[in-house]
């Protein structure tokens, strides 16, 4: 019997609401992918228009999790991060990388900033840097255009390239791969541009995004807006969340490498 594939999953749990962990792991089982949460935050629903939020933050869960788990011996095929709360969370989910990612699998760090030009009210100065010393060790990215402003080391507000430039940009010499989310290639569609670290050239998206290694569109929707729901910083809404976990199974284990120094 073939091995089943596991990706251990560091994200919110957002208690009412379609987003984060509640959309990651249900995709990931139909897909064939054992997915094994690392709760970073639980929330009574996302942060999209409920409201305050009663919200539990979880780094002492998370460091102990990953304490047990290494303890244990196990590894996995992948590692996604998403929402993080703290250059805590921050730390331990490069420690996650770094201790759980089998040889030859793969990190996906979707560093979870802000949108629409502005970082969210719960981002510090010190978490954005540590999100970007986070994503050194992954081997796919997937910010947006706020996020990637970040990552470059500017203002949340000016990422003025073009997405194909900015995708080659963020590959730090084509070291890692990068889907950049949130671009709209024609008025009133979302996609994404993506650079393969593998395939080398980046591939244009005409009306919306592929994936590394697969040849069909993403995020394609009308009237859907960049990056709703993204776990307990973005604004919530249908799927959230849902592009990223699709990203990493598409890519055949082994293709991966150990990621490289970058932003």
């Amino acid at each position: 019997m073939a091995r089943i594939k596991r990706v251990a999953a560091l994200q919110d749990l957002s208690c009412f609401g379609r987003c984060s962990l509640t959309v990651v792991l249900p995709v990931l089982s139909a897909m064939g992918v054992q997915g094994c949460p690392l709760p970073t935050a639980v929330l009574s629903s996302h942060t999209g228009g409920f409201g305050p939020v009663a919200r539990t933050e979880l780094a002492d869960q998370l460091q102990g999790t990953l304490e047990h788990w290494q303890r244990l011996g196990l590894d996995f095929d992948g590692v996604y991060t998403g929402y993080l709360s703290s250059p805590r969370q921050a730390a331990l989910a490069r420690r996650a990388v770094e201790a759980l990612r089998r040889t030859g699998g793969m990190a996906l760090v979707d560093p979870v900033l802000g949108d629409g030009g502005r970082l969210y009210a719960s981002v510090t100065p010190e978490l954005a840097a540590a999100m970007g010393e986070l994503c050194q060790a992954a081997d796919v990215i997937t910010p947006n255009l706020t996020e990637a402003a970040v990552l470059l080391g500017r203002p949340p507000e000016q990422a003025r390239e073009e997405p194909l430039t900015l995708v080659r940009m963020l590959s730090v010499g084509g070291r890692r791969s990068v889907v950049l989310t949130g671009v709209e290639p024609e008025p009133g569609q979302i996609g994404a541009a993506w650079f393969d670290r593998e395939d080398g050239p980046v591939r244009p998206s005409p009306c919306a995004g592929a994936l590394p290694g697969h040849r069909g569109p993403v995020c394609r929707g009308a009237g859907r807006q960049p990056d709703a729901g993204r776990g307990a910083g973005g604004r919530g809404g249908p799927g959230g969340g849902l592009c990223q976990p699709l990203r990493a199974p598409h890519r055949p284990v082994g293709d991966a490498g150990s990621g490289g120094r970058g932003l």
